[in-house]
This record gives C-alpha cells, sequence and structure tokens, in this order.
C-alpha cells in the first residue's frame, strides 16, 4: 500500500472479494477499514510503518467472512486514522478521505474513509471500529447511520485492536434499511423488545454547540410522531454519589481505563522500531505514555460504577438520546485538538464515554443543522438492543 499525498475516494486499496454464498446480502458492496485482516493483503492500521513490518493476513477477519457468505462484495480497504487513535480523520500519510456532504470539513475517525465512501455511494456499507466513537463521530459529520453495536457481540477476531475491552466492531450505511439488513446478518434477533420510551439526557445536549442543540427539538417532534413517549431526564437522576454527575468527569473515567490499554497494544513497538507518526497520533502516544497506569485503578471502579448505573437504568424498552457529537465536523485545517479542555472535540469524547465504558449499544442518525450540515443524533439502549435499536432508528427516520 503506497502512502498518497492526494487521497481522492477513501479507499487506501481497491481490492474486489468475491462472496462466498447468496444469502440475504446478495448483491450488496461493502468496503473495510483498514484495521481488519483481508486475506493476502496487509494490514495497515493507517500506517506505513506498521504495514511494511507486518506480513499479509492469512486469513479474513470473522466478520468479513460473515458477510461475504451472506452474498456481500467486499470492494477495498478504507483509510483509517493511524491506529484508529483519532475521532478527526486526517491520516497524514494518506490524506483526508472526502467528506462527501460537507466538501470543506474532515469526515470524523477514526473510521474516516469508511464513512466516506459509504457517503460517496461508493459502497452500500461499511465496517468500522468504535473504540471512543470511531463509528458514530464519522457518521453524524458525513450524514450516515452508524452502529456501535453491544461490546463483543460482532467478533473482533482478525481486527487489530486498539483498546481490547473498549473497542467494538459496527457499521456505517446510508440509510436504516440497509443498516438493518445488514445488521440482521451479524446480530441475530434474539426477542427483542420494542423500545417504546426515550428519555433526553438533558446534560449531554448541554454540552453541543448551539446549531446542534437546535436538532433536540426535531429530535423530539420526530420521536413523539412515531408514537414513543418522550421524556427528559439528567445525570443526577440517574447517578448518587460516585461516579458523580458531570459527563467531563465520565471522560476522564474512560481515559483513564482506556490508555493503559493503548500503551499495551502498541507501546512495546513504538519503543522498538521508533516509526514516524504524523505529529497529531505522536501527540496522542506521548499523553498515553506519561499518563501511565497511575489512575488505572480508580478508573475501573468509576468505570464499573457507570456500568451498573447504566445497564440499571436502561431497561430493554428504553433509550436515551444524545447528539453524537457537540458540533458539526471542524473545517479542515482549523480543528481544535484540545482534548483536556472545553472545546468542540473535548466535549464531544464527554458524548461518546457513555458507551465506551458501559458497553451498552449506540445508533447515530442523520440530521442536519439549520445551515444544512451534518450531524447527528444517537440512542444508546440496554445490552443486546442493537437490533431494537435499528428498529428504532427506522422508525423516527432521518432527522434531516
Amino acid at each position: 500500500m503506497k502512502p498518497s499525498s492526494a487521497l481522492i475516494d477513501g479507499f487506501v486499496l481497491r481490492r474486489d472479494v468475491s462472496p462466498t454464498g447468496d444469502g440475504p446480502l446478495a448483491g450488496f458492496t461493502f468496503g473495510v477499514k483498514d484495521v481488519f485482516d483481508l486475506a493476502g493483503t496487509l494490514t495497515g492500521c493507517g500506517n506505513p510503518s506498521w504495514a511494511a513490518s507486518h506480513p499479509p493476513a492469512a486469513a479474513h477477519a470473522v466478520v468479513v467472512e460473515q458477510l461475504l457468505a451472506a452474498g456481500a462484495r467486499c470492494v477495498g480497504k478504507t483509510v483509517t486514522d493511524e491506529f484508529a487513535f483519532s475521532l478527526i480523520g486526517e491520516n497524514h500519510f494518506y490524506g483526508t478521505p472526502p467528506n462527501p456532504h460537507a466538501p470543506d470539513r474532515v469526515p470524523g475517525g477514526s473510521s474516516s474513509g469508511s464513512a466516506s465512501v459509504v457517503a460517496a455511494g461508493h459502497a452500500d456499507f461499511a465496517l468500522g471500529t468504535d473504540t471512543a466513537g470511531s463509528i458514530r463521530v464519522p457518521a453524524a459529520y458525513c450524514g450516515l447511520y452508524g452502529l456501535r453495536p453491544t461490546w463483543g457481540r460482532i467478533s473482533a477476531a482478525g481486527v487489530q485492536p486498539l483498546a481490547p475491552s473498549f473497542d467494538t466492531v459496527g457499521l456505517l450505511a446510508r440509510n436504516a434499511t440497509v443498516l438493518k439488513q445488514v445488521a440482521g446478518v451479524l446480530l441475530p434477533r434474539n426477542n427483542d423488545v420494542a423500545i417504546t420510551q426515550v428519555f433526553m439526557l438533558e446534560d449531554a445536549w448541554d454540552l453541543a454547540d448551539a446549531d446542534v442543540q437546535a436538532i433536540h427539538e426535531i429530535a423530539t417532534n420526530c420521536l413523539s410522531l412515531a408514537g414513543l413517549t418522550v421524556k427528559s431526564v439528567t445525570l443526577s437522576a440517574l447517578v448518587s454519589g460516585e461516579p458523580g454527575t458531570d459527563l467531563f468527569a465520565w471522560k476522564r473515567t474512560f481515559s483513564g481505563a482506556q490508555w493503559p490499554e493503548i500503551w499495551s497494544t502498541f507501546g512495546t513497538w513504538l519503543e522498538a522500531t521508533q516509526p514516524p507518526i504524523g505529529p497529531k497520533i505522536a501527540g496522542n502516544f506521548s499523553n498515553v505514555k506519561a499518563a501511565g497506569r497511575a489512575n488505572l485503578t480508580r478508573s475501573l471502579g468509576e468505570r464499573a460504577s457507570i456500568r451498573e448505573v447504566l445497564h440499571a437504568f436502561l431497561t430493554p424498552e428504553c433509550a436515551l438520546c444524545l447528539p453524537t457529537a457537540a458540533s458539526v465536523a471542524p473545517v479542515c485545517g482549523q480543528v481544535d485538538y484540545d482534548r483536556a479542555g472545553t472545546g468542540a472535540l473535548a466535549r464531544t469524547l464527554c458524548l461518546t464515554a457513555p458507551a465506551g465504558l458501559s458497553g451498552l449499544p449506540q445508533i447515530s442518525v442523520p440530521a442536519n443543522t439549520a445551515e444544512g450540515l451534518p450531524a447527528g443524533v444517537s440512542f444508546l439502549a440496554a445490552a443486546n438492543a442493537d437490533l431494537a435499536l435499528v428498529d428504532l432508528a427506522q422508525a423516527c427516520g432521518d432527522l434531516t
């Protein structure tokens, strides 16, 4: 895979892999984020040095095999942010995949190429991974449906990990019908209870920019018209004492538990090879290394408390509604990387943290701001309610 500074279509490698069966996905095409193995192909993880220092994959990732057996055709590997360690979508070596619905703006990451090829119509759907929002944020920025399933529900065998207890294999699609067909293959229905009640998580909406906040009313009206009961809820109604009622605290808990896993995954290789890395990703790894494991024990305890709170509140018939990202996609070259402050990226990480900490499924539904820019509305539901979430998304329709 030759690096390119002029990426034009979101693919790092065009490769046609024929279906192995004639099932419910016959006629569909899909892209594969470059952290998934395709037999005989290098898994590059968005970094040329990683690709050059590892052999081609011996077999397809399990989820790829499932899709091929169901009749879908793979059309290539898509660009990822280096090591899947960013929510922005800019790759120092392979460029920034285009955002078809906002051409001057980033596509979001780290499943940037997967979102780009689907939004552009080069594939019907795409595989991505979501550790801290890497399916959900590109879905919002590119005007797509994005599903982060219940953690572990789709096999991650043959997928390069980042932070294994957070990493989740997920899907991106242009419409809910395609998403439902693909999810039906990978996530067999298990007597799912229909979601009939949606709670607007007001603390989360308060973190969004004004143009995204304005979608709150549109979402409420659409849900009501679809026959769902809509109520408001705050973190203080869900949580007492530890782990606190501040989503910024939840973000710190997320980082405290996630970062040691990231260093365990890549630290030894990085230290041994000293490979060229894009400056933003190098900064991320520097922060991870410096943090060490000082906060790990406390963060794991807080994660357990958050998980207990959300699992108890989210019974099978209800969901939480929150903005997918705190802002619309930043303009290319004007990204605020202030993860620790109160900028858009930091606030977006607050919004993506609950699903990662709890392992619960979340779906992002396309919405538009008043200016016509893509945004996303998300629904977080009970464990294994993945297909019920897809049904909910289909019922309320996109919010554009």
